[in-house]
């Protein structure tokens, strides 16, 4: 897919940031679109490349009908933008004074509450195009991803999203979950915090169609996967399966199936299920105390594990749910002085989550909170793509987004 010389031009190693001095809003008249006001008297960008000081410095396309030329002539990422734009343009009419007038520019990706990723936002001013407003519109947001053995991947964190999550998934899920453990003080489980009962994934090579419920041995290694997963609002919790119960692996739900590849994936042994391991039993309690909740010797299943795994469904749903379709384009990174340089994938970012948060990324009744916070690492699985919460506080993503852990929610 070619690009248009503009296009090719775009420094995406050197990008000027987004204006640090923008105040977003939207107006009722236009809500599809986000606005933002530059306060020019903070405003520092009087470079002497001839670009307007007042503006976020990197020209783009000058009006609409050189947009639309571009992408018409084939152009991919004028097609990307322009299909965006017609998007927004069709949701409802606006207002002369607040429609954008297609004088675009570009600055790198805005940071957000829920962080920073690689890419770039496309800008375009409002009002008559002799009477420019004050006022910017988001007419888009690309990001920026390369595969995992790019030369690239030191400077971009993004992976492309396969439609199911595989191997990209899994490695990086492997990177993740290694990083972060290195990082962790050693823990060591002995068998008052260990779950009464977990599946033995077994080796696939001799093992490839059964798995096993076995009691935990303290001097084996019982590092396990926790899995979390959308149950019915009422049900009577089936009868767990013996120990040395062996289950063949297609009997089970999608998603235990699922879990149990993702366990053997990430090179761990055993998984806890609530379904096929029983409800941690209440420990006999002493005389002055009434003894632990059913919800707080769950909590510690979670809290003990090596990771907490987050369905996006029910167990019949599966765990690598097909995520939403991207188109990429390739570009070239010249990078910054000193730093390499290639070829990147540019894809359109969903604008109002990109601007926003991340609400509906992770799917709320897959993710109970309090399993969540108690947690020392989750995985999540999505419609959209794989994220990661580590021990220390950070969230990241498969498209490259790293932000604060807590700032990610789910919705209400």
């Amino acid at each position: 897919m070619s690009l248009c010389e503009i296009c090719k031009s775009i420094p995406l190693g050197n990008l000027p940031p987004f204006p640090n001095s923008a105040r977003l809003f939207c107006t009722p008249e236009a809500p599809q679109y986000l606005y933002f006001a530059l306060n020019n008297n903070n405003n520092n960008n009087n470079d002497s490349d001839g670009n307007d000081p007042s503006s976020p410095r990197f020209r783009y396309h000058e009006d609409r009908g050189g947009l639309w030329q571009s992408a018409a002539g084939g152009c991919g990422l004028c097609r990307l933008v322009e299909q965006e734009a017609r998007r927004l343009d069709a949701a409802a009419p606006a207002p002369r004074n607040v429609m954008p007038n297609f004088d675009l520019w570009v600055t790198a990706r805005r940071g957000t509450g829920t962080g920073t990723g690689d890419g770039f936002m496309v800008l375009s001013r409002c009002g008559d195009a002799d009477r420019p407003d004050d006022a910017f519109a988001v007419m888009a947001a690309v990001g920026l991803c390369v595969e995992k053995d790019d030369p690239l991947a030191t400077v971009i964190r993004g992976r492309p999203v396969e439609m199911f999550p595989g191997e990209t998934a899994f490695g990086l899920a492997r990177d993740w979950l290694t990083d972060d453990t290195r990082s962790e003080q050693p823990r060591s489980n002995s068998l008052s915090t260990l779950p009464p009962r977990l599946v033995d994934v077994g080796d696939p090579a001799t093992d490839g169609g059964t798995v096993t419920v076995v009691e935990p041995d303290p001097a084996a290694d019982y590092r396990y996967i926790a899995l979390m997963y959308r149950s019915p609002e009422c049900h009577s919790a089936p009868r767990a399966p013996d120990v040395g119960a062996a289950l063949a692996i297609d009997a089970l739900p999608q998603t235990f199936k699922d879990a149990v590849t993702l366990t053997r994936e990430l090179g761990l042994r055993h998984l806890w299920i609530d379904a096929l391991c029983g409800p941690p039993p209440p420990p006999p309690p002493p005389p002055e105390d009434p003894g632990r909740s059913h919800s707080e010797r769950t909590a510690d299943v979670y809290k003990a594990a090596h990771l907490t795994v987050a369905a996006p469904g029910t167990a019949a749903d599966g765990l690598f749910v097909p995520r939403r379709a991207r188109e990429y384009v390739r570009m070239p990174y010249p990078g910054a002085t000193g730093a390499p340089s290639g070829a990147v994938l540019a894809y359109l970012l969903p604008l109002s989550e990109e601007i926003m948060e991340l609400h509906g990324k992770l799917e709320s009744g897959a993710v109970a909170r309090s399993e969540r916070v108690v947690s020392r690492r989750v995985l999540h699985f999505s419609t959209d793509q794989t994220f990661f919460e580590d021990h220390n506080g950070r969230f990241v993503s498969e498209e490259g987004l790293v932000g604060p852990r807590w700032h990610i929610t789910s919705p209400p």
